[in-house]
Formats: structure tokens, C-alpha cells, sequence
């Protein structure tokens, strides 16, 4: 079940619908703490293509613009605000997207920033019959290109009498999510009304575990009012002693360790440790290297493995829930497994074995309930370490473990990246007012203006007021490159066309003494109608009308693919055969889907109105859809 080798999921193929082409998907909620916008465009064209995110389609505009349109409508991304990864290649398909992320702050508590930290799918699908299917998917997985180990669950349910069972916090966590989008922005409406009805829909729908070795599962979302691990009377996990601990965390904090090894005088645990008790820790070698931790460690007689090194192949972190992003291979799943007697639970989810993953942060995590004859302490150590021969993990001798002191130059970097990190949150915490200004001659100006700009040094202390000299503050619309303006309270961007406005701005910090911080942080505001309407008509103009319609009229999107590929490298954007019979050829397309997928209808239509007058679309093209129309007396 657990098996590195053999066990192996696949993200795109986790969003598809699990019942077959009779299902579409009518809204997906995603939940993240860092964001990539080449893997948001990825997970379109599962969403909306039902392929894999590493199908042969993402290498072509033409299914990438099709999927993005097919699925902007019908999807909202949470994120932490400003874990926004700088894209490295500029695309005008992540403009288009932009209008489905929602940032994340949360409030400053005790001179600490707490993360927004799930990594959750929730998927509503829809049958011809208009019955509903749900599939939660929680992981310990961003929405990026980490390498790391990660592990998900995936529950699937079906609308049927009795439903809603076990998926009350599922709602209660939407509902929260559904607080979190701002009512003062246009367009927040469309994803305001998907939350209600995601939660609406799930009071129907009884999710269920299928694997013999769970017999219940419970939804537990951290941070949001509705459950505490401490204080919740069903939960076990850390106030009840305990047979056998499992914990598998990449970012550890000696007080919770404390609280598993039931070491904390006067907290949380009242019982006494029963005998024999068995404790042990998957993490990371990084982890390790703090002295309060590995004397607990001791003290608390846990086993300890990590990853080999051959495995892992280079880190590049910084602190856990500060925008820790693994470069190279490592431990990244957190998982707990708890067995008292005979009642055995594995929590599977986002957070780790830190102060700030159990007392800050919002997280998510599923309690399976297990039975002890097929899961329990000694299967999951068979399935991860194998026969031995094989295995990917190596024991830490704690006895001779020796943590370095770090050199004064290691301490003073890393008070520089974490001053970094804190004015990023800062300025996610006191964004500017953002005004789109239209010129007369056609351009655009966005002014930026930013009311608290004089805190900054107090707040942060960092850089002076003035934000000049070696430390400082730089920032750009994601569309310029090399046009970034220092901070200031006022900031201006001036001669831009309609396809360079934005509310993704790129970000950098400037220490002396570390090298920059550049990240994303959405800039909320209101962009012009005829934005997006520019983005696609430049999009489908660069790659033929005609390959796109036919592309959304297609039944095999890869063969589709193909044959649009082959035509373009025998000549120009059209076909081999003229541009009359390939119109044809649409037409008879266009009429299967009347009566298969009438939907395809409505995207061809949608479309062709969005071109407007544009000498996009073939004049032969608009001929031959008039007959269409007539014929079946669509309007």
C-alpha cells in the first residue's frame, strides 16, 4: 500500500473523474501553500482534457488554450500569499489564470507569521442525468515541481440517500475558504458562488475508503476553529499514551517531539507512558541538525531513519512554512500513525511535527482508521524499508550523533534570508491600491499606492524609509521584463497595452549579504473586460482558428493534436487540403456533437464570438456556421 517502488501515484491522473466519459467536471477547489503557475496550466489539462499532466498536449498552445478556457470558469486556487514561484518562462496563458487564485494571510501572531499550509483537491463532476460524484484528494504535496516524497489520499463518494456522512469538516472548510475571498473585488462573485455550491453539493455525497485495511476515515482541518488536536475529546493522537509511535515529518520542533515522547510536564498528556512503548521518526537529515532536538530525540528513545545521501541529491530550503521549497530529493510526506491496544489510526495530510504545524498554521489532515491484523507499525516498516536489500533509508545513531554549531557567517545569512522573508510578508499583509488608468492614445497606466509604506522599517527592519541603498525593494507587472521600479509609496507603470495588465506582480528583496528573493504576489484589481479577450485572440491568430475548433470538436485529443502538428509542418497554419474541404470537414464534426456533446457546440460558439471582427476567423468558416445554425435552428 506503501510501497515507494510499486505505489506510485500520478497527479494529473488523480484529478480525472474516477467514473468514466459519462462524468464532466462542473468546479474544482484547490488548496496550497506554494504555487507554480506551468503546474496550474498542467492540472488544466486534467481537469479539462482529462489527460495526464505529463501528456504530450502541454507542448502545444493550441490544447493548452482550450483547456484553460475549458476550466478557468469552473476552478479557484488557494494559496499562501506571496509562495508564488517567479515563472521562468513568460506565458499569456498564466494571465488568463490569474482570476482563479486566491491569496492567503493570516494574521501575525506573537512576533510569528502563520502559514496557510493544506494541499487539497476537492472535485465535484457531473453526469448527463445531473447526479453529482466528489472525489477530496489530501497530500503533502505543493503545486510544484518538487521531487520530494510526498503521499495523498484519495476518497471517492457518490450523491445517495443518507449522504453527508463524515464530511461535515469538508463544508466547514469550504465555508472557511469561502470567508477568505474578498466581496470587494469584481469577479470574486463567480468564485464566492462555486464555494457555496461545492458545499452545498458535498452535504449529499457519502465519501468512502476503499482498502480493506481502513474500516472509517475522519476529515480533520488544523486552524480554522473547528478541531484541535489538544482539546478535541475523540482524538487520541496527543492526549492519550500510546503502544506504538510513527511519525514521518521533513520539519520537527523539540516541544511537539517532547509532547509525542510524553516528556511535557503539566501539557496535554495526563497518562503515564505504557510499557515498552515503541517511538519512530522518517525525516530529514537537515531537521536534525539542532541540539534541543536530537536531546529530545534521545531522551525520548526514538528510532530515526532518513533518506540515503545517494538518494538525496542536493537542499536548498529555508524554514518550514517560510516558503520551503526542496531543490533536490527528499522527505517531504507527513503521515502519523497512533496504535493503543487494538485501535490503530494513520493520519495522512500537510502537517508536520512542528509548533507551527500543530498550533499555528491551517492545515489538513485524514484520520484512517485501521485495522491492527492488516496496518499497523511493523507493515509500514515492511513497506517502506523492504527486505533491506533495496532500501532507500539509512538508521541515525543518536548516540554519535554530533550537531555543528553553525559559523558566524551561516548564522548571519540566515537572519538575512529570514528579514527577507519577512518583509515579503509584510508587504502580503499591506498591499497597495492598484488603479488602471486608460490613456488616450490606447496604452495604460497602473499606479500603485501604498498607504502604510512608512511602517516598513519599524515593522521589519530591514531598510530604511527612503528603500535606497544596498537593502531594498524592487517590483514589475509579471508581463515587464527589466522594467522594475524600487519601492515607494507611490509607483507607476506607464505605456502598457491591454496584454500586459495584470494583477501578478513579481517581487524581489534586495539584502546585502544573500543573494535576491523573488517571488509573485497577486496585487488585487480590477482589469479591463477586453483583457482576456486580447490574450485569446492573439493565442488562437499565432496558431489557426481552424485548429482550434477543430481541436474542441475532436474525440481523441492526441490524435487531434497530431494531425494539427503534421498540417503545420507541411505548410502554414491550415491543412494540407484547402481551407473549403477543411471547413467541411468541421461541419460534419459540428453535427455528431449536435446530437453526442452539444457542449462542444457551446465552446465552438463562445469562441467564435470572442474573436468579434478579427480577420482570425475564415470568412469560409462563417459561411458555413450560418448554414449550421439554420439548419438545426440554433440561434
Amino acid at each position: 500500500m506503501l510501497e515507494p517502488k510499486d505505489d506510485r501515484l500520478d497527479y494529473g491522473k488523480m484529478l480525472v473523474p474516477p467514473l468514466g466519459t459519462d462524468w464532466s467536471l462542473e468546479l474544482a477547489v484547490a488548496t496550497t501553500y506554494s504555487l507554480d503557475m506551468q503546474i496550474l496550466v498542467a492540472v488544466c489539462i486534467s481537469l479539462g482534457l482529462f489527460e495526464s499532466t505529463d501528456s504530450a498536449l502541454l507542448d502545444n498552445p493550441v490544447s493548452l488554450l482550450r483547456a484553460v478556457l475549458k476550466v478557468s470558469d469552473k476552478l479557484v486556487v488557494f494559496c499562501e500569499s506571496g509562495q508564488i514561484s517567479n515563472p521562468q518562462k513568460r506565458s499569456k496563458l498564466h494571465l488568463l489564470l490569474e482570476h482563479v487564485i486566491v491569496p492567503v494571510t493570516l494574521k501575525e501572531t506573537g512576533h510569528s507569521y502563520p502559514s496557510f499550509h493544506p494541499k487539497t483537491w476537492t472535485l465535484i463532476f457531473k453526469d448527463k442525468k445531473g447526479r453529482h460524484a466528489a472525489r477530496f484528494i489530501n497530500m503533502s504535496r505543493n503545486m510544484t515541481f518538487d521531487r520530494s516524497w510526498d503521499a495523498a489520499l484519495v476518497l471517492d463518494g457518490k450523491e445517495e440517500e443518507g449522504g453527508g456522512e463524515g464530511v461535515g469538516p469538508l463544508i466547514r472548510f469550504m465555508e472557511y475558504l469561502h470567508s477568505r475571498i474578498s466581496k470587494d473585488i469584481d469577479g470574486n462573485g463567480r468564485k464566492r458562488k462555486l464555494l457555496r455550491h461545492c458545499a452545498n453539493v458535498l452535504g449529499n455525497i457519502r465519501l468512502k475508503t476503499d482498502n480493506r485495511a481502513f474500516t472509517d476515515f475522519r476529515i480533520e482541518p488544523v486552524g480554522i476553529g473547528a478541531f484541535d488536536y489538544f482539546t478535541d475529546k475523540d482524538e487520541a493522537l496527543m492526549t492519550e499514551n500510546y503502544n506504538d509511535i510513527m511519525i514521518f515529518s521533513p520539519f520537527l520542533s523539540a516541544d511537539i517531539l517532547a509532547d509525542f515522547a510524553q516528556m511535557a510536564e503539566g501539557r496535554r498528556r495526563t497518562n503515564y507512558p505504557l510499557k515498552d512503548c515503541r517511538r519512530m521518526l522518517v525525516t530529514r537529515k537537515s531537521a536534525l541538525e539542532d541540539k534541543e532536538i536530537i536531546d529530545v530525540l534521545k531522551k525520548g528513545h526514538y528510532e530515526v531513519w532518513v533518506l540515503k545521501d545517494d538518494i538525496v541529491s542536493g537542499e536548498d530550503m529555508l524554514d518550514e512554512g517560510d516558503g520551503a521549497e526542496p531543490k533536490g530529493e527528499d522527505i517531504h510526506a507527513k503521515m502519523y500513525l497512533y496504535r493503543k491496544y487494538s485501535n490503530v489510526y494513520f493520519y495522512v495530510g500537510s502537517m508536520n511535527a512542528s509548533h507551527k504545524g500543530f498550533c499555528q498554521n491551517v492545515e489538513m489532515m485524514v484520520r484512517l482508521k485501521a485495522n491492527n491484523r492488516y496496518f499497523n507499525l511493523d507493515v509500514l516498516k515492511r513497506d517502506l524499508f523492504g527486505d533491506g536489500k533495496d532500501n532507500a533509508f539509512e538508521p541515525v545513531d543518536l548516540g554519535k550523533y554530533d550537531v555543528k554549531e553553525p559559523a558566524e557567517e551561516e548564522k548571519a545569512e540566515a537572519e538575512l534570508k529570514s528579514r527577507q522573508q519577512k518583509v515579503l510578508k509584510w508587504l502580503c499583509r499591506n498591499l497597495p491600491a492598484v488603479d488602471i488608468i486608460a490613456c488616450p492614445d490606447g496604452t495604460y497606466t497602473m499606479r500603485l499606492a501604498f498607504s502604510h509604506l512608512e511602517r516598513i522599517a519599524k515593522d521589519v527592519a530591514i531598510t530604511e524609509t527612503t528603500l535606497n541603498g544596498p537593502n531594498h525593494v524592487c517590483l514589475s507587472p509579471i508581463t515587464l521584463e527589466g522594467r522594475g521600479k524600487p519601492l515607494d509609496k507611490e509607483v507607476e507603470f506607464a505605456s502598457l497595452g491591454l496584454d500586459q495588465l495584470t494583477s501578478l506582480f513579481r517581487i524581489t528583496v534586495f539584502c546585502h549579504g544573500t543573494d535576491p528573493l523573488t517571488k509573485v504576489v497577486v496585487m488585487p484589481c480590477d482589469l479591463p473586460e477586453q483583457r482576456d479577450r486580447t490574450i485569446v485572440r492573439d493565442i488562437i491568430k499565432d496558431n489557426g482558428f481552424l485548429n482550434y475548433v477543430s481541436f474542441v470538436l475532436s474525440d481523441d485529443p492526441i490524435e487531434a493534436m497530431t494531425e494539427i502538428i503534421r498540417n503545420q509542418a507541411l505548410g502554414g497554419k491550415g491543412s494540407t487540403a484547402s481551407e473549403k474541404n477543411r471547413c467541411a470537414s468541421i461541419y460534419e464534426s459540428m453535427l455528431k456533437a449536435a446530437y453526442e456533446n452539444p457542449s462542444k457546440l457551446e465552446e465552438v460558439d463562445k469562441i467564435r464570438r470572442l474573436m468579434g471582427t478579427d480577420d482570425v476567423v475564415p470568412e469560409q468558416f462563417d459561411k458555413l456556421y450560418d448554414t449550421f445554425k439554420t439548419t438545426l435552428k440554433l440561434k
